[in-house]
C-alpha cells in the first residue's frame, strides 16, 4: 500500500484573505512550545553580543535603538551562528545551526488574521524546522522586540515598552504562531525591572490592556547573571490573547514573554568569566 501523500509542499488559495497560504493540514497552531533551555540560549547570546559591542568601544548609551540592534544582528549572524557553537571559532555552545536557521532583523510579516503587513519584531531567531514538523517555517521563530528604556517620558517602561512593545505580542501582530516571545530593553538611567517595569505593568488599566495573567517573575539563570551588562536576571510574564486563528485552527492560547534588560550605561567593566547556558 502506498504511503499517504505529504502536505508539506502543497499550497492552496484562502478565499477569505485572498492570498496564498500553506495547506491547513500541513501545520498546527500554535506551534510547539520552545523549550526553556533554547530561550536561555537566545537570551545569553544577546547579552554576550551586547557586551562584546561595549568591549569594542561602542558607546551604547549614545547609540539609537536601530543602531544597537543592527550591530547585534550582524554579530549574532556573522560571528556567533557562523561558528556553530564552536568556542575556538568564537561560538557559544548550544547556539548552533541544528537549532537555529538564521538571525534576521525586522522582517515584514502579516498579523494573525493577515489583515496587516508591517515591520515586525526587531530580531528573528528562525528555528530549524527539520527539528519541528508541522509548522509554518516563515513564522517559526523566537521573536525579539527591542526598546530603549530611560527616564524620558517617550521611552518609559509603561507607555513605551509595554503599550508600544508588549501589546503587539498580545494582539496577534507578533509571534501569533508561537507561545513565547522576548522583550529586550536597552536600559539607561538606572532603569530596572524591579523598580520600573513591574510597577508600570501592575497599573490596573495596563493589566487589562496587556491581559496580564502573571506579572514578571525571575527565571533563575546563573550564567546570564555573570554578564556585567545584566542588572538582574531574566524575568517572565504571562498574557492572554484569545484571538481566533484562521483555517479553523482554534483560539490562541496565552503567551509567555521573557524580559531581558541589558545595561547601556556601563563605560568599562572588569573581566567576566565566560559561562555558557549549560551553567544555568
Amino acid at each position: 500500500m502506498s504511503a499517504a501523500p505529504s502536505h508539506n509542499n502543497v499550497f492552496t488559495t484562502t478565499s477569505a484573505v485572498g492570498v496564498w497560504q500553506a495547506d491547513p493540514a500541513s501545520y498546527k497552531l500554535p506551534h510547539p512550545s520552545v523549550a526553556l533551555p533554547v530561550i536561555k540560549i537566545v537570551c545569553y547570546v544577546l547579552a554576550h553580543a551586547f557586551e562584546e559591542l561595549r568591549k569594542q568601544g561602542k558607546d551604547l548609551a549614545a547609540l539609537s535603538e536601530d543602531e544597537i540592534t543592527a550591530k547585534l544582528m550582524e554579530f549574532l549572524e556573522n560571528t556567533l551562528l557562523k561558528a556553530d557553537g564552536d568556542p575556538a571559532k568564537g561560538g557559544i555552545p548550544g547556539f548552533t545551526k541544528t537549532i537555529f536557521r538564521s538571525v534576521t532583523r525586522q522582517s515584514n510579516a502579516q498579523s494573525y488574521n493577515q489583515q496587516k503587513v508591517r515591520p515586525s519584531p526587531d530580531l528573528w531567531f528562525l528555528l530549524n524546522y527539520d527539528q519541528r514538523p508541522e509548522v509554518l517555517p516563515s513564522y517559526d521563530a523566537l521573536l525579539v522586540e527591542c526598546k530603549i528604556v530611560d527616564k524620558t517620558s517617550k521611552r518609559s517602561a509603561g507607555p513605551w515598552y509595554g503599550d508600544e512593545g508588549m501589546i503587539r505580542f498580545v494582539n496577534g501582530d507578533y509571534a501569533w504562531a508561537m507561545t513565547e516571545g522576548i522583550m529586550l530593553a536597552y536600559a539607561r538611567d538606572s532603569r530596572t525591572i524591579a523598580d520600573h517595569l513591574i510597577p508600570a505593568l501592575a497599573e490596573t488599566a495596563r493589566m487589562a490592556t496587556l491581559k496580564t495573567q502573571t506579572l514578571p517573575v525571575p527565571v533563575p539563570f546563573k550564567a546570564l547573571m555573570a554578564k556585567s551588562v545584566c542588572q538582574e536576571t531574566l524575568h517572565q510574564s504571562t498574557h492572554g490573547r484569545g484571538f481566533t486563528y484562521l483555517e479553523n485552527k482554534g483560539i490562541a492560547p496565552d503567551i509567555t514573554l521573557y524580559h531581558l534588560w541589558l545595561r547601556c550605561d556601563l563605560q568599562s567593566g572588569g573581566a567576566v568569566t565566560l559561562q555558557t547556558p549549560d551553567n544555568a
